[in-house]
């Protein structure tokens, strides 16, 4: 079997070197042939350039190396080539010289080795080793891929669609493994090193190390190890850093991934530096000694009282007051309100931050965000100490004497205050005694932005006075900014942490709210809230080290976990660091209750709900209400596609957001036997690899099983698993979520059921339907041929009572042809038939009686052009005030009714009856469907095979917009054939419609281009059984829309189905 050749920077790949031959072209000035001499370096050579993309200028097959040198020769700018005897025969051009350029090494310096057709690699942390995932088209571009990247080690190639390349740290011994794979075309590639990479480790260095890439120039100028690697002595060799939780590892040889906050622990074990363990010191049950208020209601600041103390402050938001913690070495046993007012008879509204000024330990600055201010407590020791404002005016505004949702606070040693003004997105700096603020960050505009001179939504900020530089928590940026107080006002920021988008990787932060400077490194302290954790992030770091929290950015309650940390302190001597807990004020509405509510259980705190959120292996989301009783729900689903967080009618509702890391998943795919080494979220699978649990599917581009969609119409990709499969739901054609398979119907009424009072057997040609109210699954059906309706009744007994409810539209005037019917909802012994001879639309005031007296509410029973007539009315609606809106087919208008109108106004249409197909015009209207509530008007166009929408507001004849169909006569996704009938969900607005010419009943969601078919042939082909149609006329929903209703008009027949 020949193997493929491959090359890279320092490396020449072949499986099989028959011989390899290099050599030189000296330029010289002799009479030869040629103006050159080449001469060759000893067999088993490879030329290595400094650049190989630069450098390299072709490769090309040839049979032999002096057709290889005349290739050189004919080349201009070839000084140097290279030739291997393989399968294929390789000869590579290069510019460059063997002294400064480039080197002579062995070819055995390094190799790239396949493995066998029909494998992949499995690393042990994919998201830690996994470097890039590209389309490429050839397993040669994979591997130039990986050794153009200075990490990469290995690689793998899968000839799928798209064809992928994946790059990898790591190796095949320690850190990952070849197994067999799904596509029996896939290849592991595996670069092998030479120690003659290595060569100038430890030497001295400038810039580069002699440009050998595999070493970088550390900050002692000396040649090191790149990132993720590690110098190994025995072999003389930099390897991949061990990315394993628990890996053996030697002390003082940094072997393990520096990255990923791991160290080599005492026990020879790699593990984080480790996250600090906390004590608690002041909850929601602690008592306070001068208040009838127990315990903090959402903390946020925090600070320490002086120098030679560590007595806490804290902005107890919630609870509107500021308390103190005193006696450190009692465990803060005394604990007292320190204030409550920001004037004498004025609560404090919602503080959100405290400075103590470390140069007078009794003076404190708050932060008022409810009366937007900042107020100093000149002597913070006693209850509720006289006060004065010393930013801002109490109330929001746009001028530079207001602030809005004022939140961080500092003061400098002249005690100019400097305040992070959050709404406004600006930082204001404020001198003793001042009127007005000036703008040391951000604009008078108060936008939002995420360039160097914008801010969005600032909470905490931090000073380091000694340098001049501010330090502002750009939360809605995810970044910390950094300001030098000596430029020029307002300042252009540099980012020095975060500033990545939002997210729990090492170089990310996600809103962070709150800063501490550390006094003896320069490092910073973080907040990380959104991530609930701490991180810290030395000066020029890229990267910051979670140093209390959980590693994943997990919720949690114990005691080294937050559930959003809000603020934190480090006192003086940088011994403690104190973190505080937020809290939310809202619920969670997810996109499908019934499919993503996993319980609700009565909890007595928001810590327990958490606990069990994070006890249950699908739950993403939970919502705490203080209520009674006290309710924990616990939801599958997110906060972007799956639902949303919405305020609350209760003020102490809170919501939790489970923030799963990467590093949950790292097993995914590798072979298991029962358990997948213990990782929650991941399950054995029948393969014996890990996949993801029930309800999820795998993220490759994030590398984490992410929430299937529970959604009917939403957009998904094929073949990724994307929708919820337990709902029956799968990606179809046209990459929406739909049923693997259509509804399947049970026929309540057909041709041959016997009508309780009537002689006439069975329905002929039956059309529209309507649900009797809205407490009741009883339907009214207009059941045209034999010029009636009828009434189902008893759904509990499958309608075994069905009676005839109208067949005149006058004493002695029978109906001939009705069409449709409508039940007021409102009224529900009103119903409204249009009819087709006699065209008109007949109201039956009491529906209950057999034969009740109808009245006329639109049409006068004749046809013709005038406005008081009808031409074949089909569709009919009404709205809440009794106007009958209806659809007179002939004339492609629909008109409208008031309640003892002798004429109908159009709405749509023209007075001459023309058809068309613009936005103006209808040709053959038929079903008809009304949203009051957004005054919004739809109608089959059968004709034309669209829906359009109309809004009521706008002048009439109104102009039209196209949801549905539109794109001509078929059965694709987005077209439509003959639509006869629609209904709205009331509860996601999207369209059902019957679809009467594809034999089919198609699901629109708003704003959807396709549709989904919920029942009827995929194909459209008519049909008997108990999952097809032919032509079907009518629809009707019950208000729970559990169950649709379908007039099967051609069978002569009425089915339901269950609505998933």
């Amino acid at each position: 079997m020949f193997h493929y050749l491959f090359y890279h920077y320092c490396s020449f790949l072949t499986t099989v070197w028959l011989w390899f031959l290099f050599l030189t072209i000296k330029q010289t000035y002799s009479q030869e042939i040629f103006a050159s001499k080449t001469i060759l370096s000893s067999q088993g050579t490879q030329y290595i350039p400094v650049n190989m993309p630069a450098q390299l200028i072709s490769i090309t097959n040839t049979d032999s190396i002096k057709k290889c040198s005349i290739l050189c020769n004919s080349n201009v700018l070839c000084r140097v080539f290279d030739y291997a005897v393989s399968s294929p025969k390789q000869c590579r051009l290069f510019e460059g010289d063997t002294d400064r350029l480039g080197q002579i090494l062995s070819s055995s310096a390094s190799k790239t080795i396949l493995s066998g057709q029909g494998t992949q690699y499995i690393p042990v942390n994919m998201p830690a080793q996994l470097i890039s995932i590209t389309n490429t088209d050839s397993i040669k571009k994979c591997s130039i891929l990986c050794n153009s990247n200075v990490l990469c080690r290995v690689f793998d190639y899968a000839v799928s669609s798209p064809k992928q390349c994946r790059l990898f740290e790591g190796d095949t011994d320690r850190l990952g493994q070849i197994l067999s794979s799904s596509s029996s075309q896939s290849q592991v590639g595996t670069l092998q090193f030479s120690a003659r990479l290595f060569v100038e480790y430890g030497s001295p260095c400038i810039a580069t190390c002699n440009q050998i890439r595999y070493l970088q120039c550390g900050s002692n100028s000396t040649c090191e190890c790149m990132p993720h690697t590690y110098w190994n002595a025995s072999i003389s060799m930099c390897i991949p850093q061990l990315p394993i939780l628990g890996a053996s590892c030697q002390q003082n040889m940094s072997m393990c991934r520096e990255d990923l906050n791991y160290t080599c622990l005492q026990f020879n074990q790699c593990g984080p530096l480790s996250v600090l363990s906390g004590t608690t010191i002041v909850d929601d049950n602690t008592e306070i000694s001068d208040s009838s208020i127990v315990g903090l209601y959402y903390p946020v600041g925090i600070d320490i009282f002086g120098t030679n103390s560590d007595s806490i402050v804290i902005a107890d938001s919630g609870n509107n007051r500021i308390i103190g913690l005193w006696d450190a070495d009692t465990n803060y046993k005394n604990i007292s309100v320190v204030a409550t007012e920001w004037v004498p008879g004025q609560s404090l509204s919602y503080p959100l931050d405290v400075y103590v000024d470390a140069r007078n330990g009794c003076d404190i600055y708050v932060t008022d965000a409810g009366d937007p201010q900042v107020v100093l407590y000149s002597n913070m020791q006693t209850i509720n100490p006289l006060t004065s404002t010393v930013a801002g005016l109490g109330y929001g505004g746009a001028g530079l004497e207001n602030l809005n949702t004022p939140f961080g606070v500092v003061v400098d040693s002249n005690k100019n205050v400097i305040v992070a003004s959050m709404q406004d997105n600006r930082i204001m700096f404020w001198p003793p005694n001042a009127l007005n603020g000036t703008i040391i960050v951000g604009n008078i505009s108060a936008i939002s932005g995420n360039t160097a001179m914008d801010l969005d939504g600032p909470e905490g900020i931090a000073l380091d006075e000694h340098n001049s530089w501010l330090y502002v928590a750009d939360s809605n940026n995810h970044r910390i900014q950094r300001y030098n107080l000596n430029d020029t006002w307002p300042c252009n920021g540099t980012t020095v942490a975060g500033g990545n988008g939002p997210g729990s990787r090492s170089n990310q932060l996600s809103s962070p709210s709150y800063i501490k400077i550390s006094n003896k490194a320069g490092a910073l302290y973080i907040a990380d809230y959104g991530n609930n954790r701490i991180q810290r992030w030395n000066q020029g770091a890229t990267e910051g080290v979670t140093i209390a929290g959980d590693i994943n950015g997990n919720p949690g309650s114990s005691d080294t976990m937050f559930n959003g940390p809000g603020g934190l302190a480090i006192n003086h001597n940088e011994t403690f660091i104190k973190a505080i807990l937020s809290s939310e004020g809202t619920q969670y509405i997810p996109a499908n209750m019934p499919a993503q509510l996993i319980s609700i259980t009565n909890t007595d705190s928001i810590k327990k709900c958490a606990i069990l959120c994070n006890n249950n292996v699908l739950c993403r989301i939970f919502d705490y209400a203080v209520s009674s009783p006290k309710q924990c729900r616990l939801f599958e689903g997110d906060t972007n596609k799956l639902g949303q967080i919405v305020s609350s009618s209760s003020s102490q509702s809170q919501v939790g957001t489970l923030q799963l890391s990467a590093r949950l998943f790292a097993e995914y795919g590798s072979p298991c036997i029962s358990t997948c080494n213990h990782i929650r979220y991941l399950r054995c699978g029948s393969n014996s690899t890990c996949e993801c649990m029930p309800h999820t599917y795998w993220n490759a581009s994030i590398s984490m099983c992410i929430p299937q969609l529970p959604i009917l119409g939403a957009s998904c990709q094929q073949n990724i698993s994307m929708c919820r499969e337990d709902l029956n739901y799968t990606c179809l054609q046209f990459n929406q979520c739909g049923p693997l398979s259509v509804l399947s119907g049970t026929t309540i009424v057909n041709d041959t059921t016997v009508i309780r009072n009537s002689s006439t057997v069975g329905l002929n040609w039956p059309n529209g339907i309507g649900i009797l109210g809205i407490n009741s699954d009883s339907i009214i059906i207009a059941d045209v041929v034999n010029n009636r309706i009828l009434g189902l009744w008893d759904a509990d007994t499958n309608y075994k009572n069905i009676s005839v409810v109208a067949t005149e539209w006058a004493p002695g005037h029978s109906l001939q042809y009705p069409y449709d019917v409508y039940v007021n909802a409102k009224n529900e012994c009103d119903i409204y038939v249009t009819v087709y001879t006699n065209p008109r639309v007949v109201l039956y005031s009491n529906m209950q009686t057999i034969n009740p007296l109808p009245s006329t509410a639109a049409g006068i029973g004749a046809s013709g052009p005038g406005l008081d007539r009808l031409n074949i009315p089909f569709g009919v609606v009404v709205d809440s005030n009794k106007n009958v809106i209806v659809g007179s087919m002939q004339d492609n208008r629909i008109m409208f009714w008031p309640p003892n109108a002798l004429n109908g106004t159009i709405i749509v249409g023209h007075n001459s009856a023309i058809n068309g197909n613009t936005s103006m015009d209808l040709d053959a209207p038929l079903g008809i469907a009304l949203d009051e509530h957004n005054s919004w008007l739809y109608v089959a166009d059968s004709n034309n095979h669209r829906i359009q929408r109309y809004n009521f507001n706008d002048t009439w004849p109104c102009n039209g917009t196209t949801v549905a169909g539109g794109n001509g006569s078929g059965p694709r996704s987005n077209q439509l054939s003959y639509p006869s009938y629609i209904k709205i969900s009331n509860k996601t607005g999207a369209l059902y419609i019957a679809d009467s010419g594809n034999n089919r009943i198609q699901r629109f969601s708003q704003g959807a281009t396709e549709g989904v078919t919920i029942a009827g042939d995929l194909n459209g082909n008519p049909g008997f059984n108990d999952t097809m149609f032919n032509s079907p006329q009518g629809l009707a929903i019950n208000h729970n829309e559990t169950l649709m209703y379908v007039t099967d008009t051609n069978n002569n027949r009425v089915q339901r189905f269950q609505l998933i």
